[in-house]
């Protein structure tokens, strides 16, 4: 990852299919290592893929609660209240898997 932000690799590209930056598909399968060295190279943090999905909301959306992961988008000043398409916010995806200590931290 590192020799490809090196060599000039665009850390703000989506993909055309469904709009998903890197930082996106970091939080999906929750990669800190990955999502850390993309936010520190300068990947954005509100943008919606083409559903009007946050990085957030992808990392909110993971089987096991990942307060690092959270605490690492919201350190970077990651929008709470975003909608998606469907009308979700972070919080009501955290609230939806009961995750007791994200919803405290988007609170």
């Amino acid at each position: 990852m590192e020799l490809l932000i090196q060599n000039g690799a665009n850390v703000k590209a989506e993909d055309s299919e469904e709009g998903k930056t890197a930082l996106m598909l970091a939080c999906e399968k929750g990669y800190l290592e990955v999502i850390t060295k993309l936010l520190d190279s300068g990947a954005v943090v509100d943008k919606g893929d083409k559903k009007k999905k946050t990085a957030l909301m992808y990392a909110v959306n993971l089987t096991q609660e990942n307060c690092d992961i959270i605490s690492s988008l919201l350190s970077k000043k990651a929008e709470v209240d975003w909608k998606s398409l469907e009308g979700q916010t972070a919080l009501l995806l955290a609230a939806d898997r009961k995750h007791a200590r994200i919803v405290s931290m988007l609170l």
